[in-house]
């Protein structure tokens, strides 16, 4: 199996969003997948996929000397609480329809809620991941030209979406 069929999943422990949106996820079968998803894994240069240089950047390497700079796990961890709070807008300003457990309803707050992640992710890229991202090697700055951590084609942080699907499906 290659790297490219291998199915890996990253889970960042956002308790204050879990439990926000639980409830509307256990009514409604929804739920949100955020990350570099099938239709944005292929790259346009080289051999690999999105999903696997992310991979490599979201955990590091000890094999390539890469350290860790998470794009997805650590922006949504480091913004939980404006995620909560924007989703506690989204929520107050559909409330009626959510109380009744209109899908329709859940599934746009869950898009409204998978777009602002996508923007977390991506702002990481433009912020050398909040300020956190270790910086890149002498020999990496040489070979690029330039010295910004994460982005060449912009490629990668393009590929970070979301999407609201039913539970149980791919």
């Amino acid at each position: 199996m290659s790297a490219k069929d291998k199915k890996i999943e990253v889970k960042a422990n956002l308790k204050g969003v879990s439990n926000l949106i639980r409830s509307f996820a256990e009514m409604s079968g929804l739920y949100i997948k955020v990350g570099i998803l099938s239709d944005k894994n292929t790259r346009t240069t080289g051999k690999e996929s999105n999903a696997s240089i992310g991979l490599v950047h979201e955990f590091g390497s000890i094999l390539r000397h890469i350290p860790e700079r998470s794009f997805i796990k650590m922006p949504l961890e480091k913004n939980s609480k404006e995620l909560v709070a924007q989703a506690k807008q989204y929520i107050e300003s559909d409330k009626e329809s959510l109380a009744t457990g209109d899908s329709e309803a859940v599934k746009a707050l869950f898009t409204k809620i998978g777009n602002d992640a996508e923007g977390y992710s991506r702002e990481s890229f433009n912020t050398r991941g909040f300020g956190q991202w270790p910086s890149l090697a002498p020999a990496t700055i040489a070979a690029k030209g330039f010295d910004a951590i994460l982005i060449k084609s912009g490629e990668l942080s393009r590929s970070i979406t979301s999407k609201v699907v039913a539970r149980g499906s791919k």
